[in-house]
């Protein structure tokens, strides 16, 4: 299952006319990380780290946005 979802998400990257080898989407999504973003002793927010040029325009591609609407909020 997991060799499907690579194959589609490169042939998704294909055709967004993002030219780059099988690996780069992979990896540069693979360093996003979750940061907890602390305001107070009582109040958190976690978030994806800063990305870079290409993680951000994959970002768009898979609409990742969604993913991180889904992490836990707040502590």
């Amino acid at each position: 299952m997991a060799l499907l979802l690579i194959q589609v998400m490169l042939q998704k990257v294909e055709r967004a006319g993002l030219r780059m080898s099988a690996a780069v989407p992979k990896e540069e999504l693979t360093d996003l990380k979750e940061k907890a973003m602390l305001y107070d002793e009582n109040h958190a927010v976690m978030k994806v780290s800063h990305r870079s040029s290409i993680q951000q325009r994959l970002w768009d591609l898979f609409r990742l946005e969604t993913v991180e609407q889904r992490l836990p909020y707040t502590y």
